[in-house]
């Protein structure tokens, strides 16, 4: 099919979504992709979430020769998908029975940022919108920016589909209600709150901050272990001292009864021999 006969709306170029899906991912988009990957798997894990990178969707509103768009992450909730085919499953074609997944997430780079987020809500927000898609977040993890607003951006949809950009809180953080959590900016990570604002944890640091606890744990019964044995020996010192000087003093004690009694029956001797 070539672009002449593709019937493309204004609100977004013919091929960008192709063009951009086809670039490599680099180190920064890579390591937070990764990152949150883990996080959402660990934490949802007993709900059996589907959290994966770079899944083509495929959507009759996206109207370029392929009719898909592949965000970085895509998140799935309540859907039923075999380990089988969690193993080998390029596309997600959308429709009554696959529904679009209820999250994306769009990592910015200096090649996408302008069709990403330039020209806010009539580009991928929008895209995503119709598809289906419940929220949209795009994070520029770089150090040298690569827009001027927020380095974290959010959208969520109405039923018609139209987007309503997230607003944040004093923090700067965007609250998902989809992921249950709070978003926030964090140099190369984006990371997830729970309500109270407690950061939520991949399972490496959750296992990691277990051994810390239990290191923890174990260095204070050990020290409490070793203090107790200190005083324990110190108790026993005292009392050996104290018992030695008991001993000690009987015997000084019994030496002078002795010693008295020695002198008074000199002196009953000696008082005979006056008389």
């Amino acid at each position: 099919m070539t672009m002449s006969k593709i019937k493309i709306p204004e609100i977004y170029p013919a091929e960008y979504l192709i063009e951009e899906d086809e670039m490599s991912e680099n180190g920064v988009q890579y390591q937070l992709v990764s990152y949150l990957v883990q996080i959402l798997l660990w934490y949802y894990r007993q709900e059996n979430w589907y959290v994966i990178g770079n899944l083509m969707l495929i959507h009759p509103a996206i109207e370029n020769s392929r009719h898909s768009i592949t965000p970085d992450l895509s998140v799935f909730k309540g859907i039923e998908i075999s380990q089988q085919r969690r193993k080998n499953m390029p596309s997600w074609r959308i429709d009554k029975n696959h529904p679009a997944p209820p999250v994306v997430f769009e990592i910015g780079s200096k090649e996408t940022w302008d069709n990403d987020i330039k020209l806010g809500e009539r580009q991928k927000p929008r895209i995503y919108g119709r598809i289906g898609v419940k929220e949209y977040f795009a994070y520029d993890p770089y150090e040298e920016r690569l827009w001027e607003e927020e380095r974290l951006r959010g959208w969520k949809y109405e039923e018609e589909g139209q987007p309503q950009g997230l607003v944040a809180n004093e923090r700067g953080w965007l609250w998902s209600e989809e992921l249950d959590s709070w978003l926030g900016a964090d140099g190369d990570y984006l990371r997830l709150y729970d309500r109270e604002g407690t950061l939520r944890l991949t399972k490496a640091e959750a296992q990691d901050e277990a051994k810390q606890v239990e290191s923890q744990a174990r260095q204070m019964a050990e020290t409490k272990a070793r203090q107790e044995t200190e005083a324990r020996k110190k108790a026993e010192e005292k009392a050996r001292k104290e018992a030695q000087s008991r001993i000690a003093e009987a015997k000084a004690r019994k030496a002078a009864e002795a010693r008295i009694a020695e002198l008074e029956e000199l002196l009953r001797r000696q008082g005979g021999k006056d008389n």
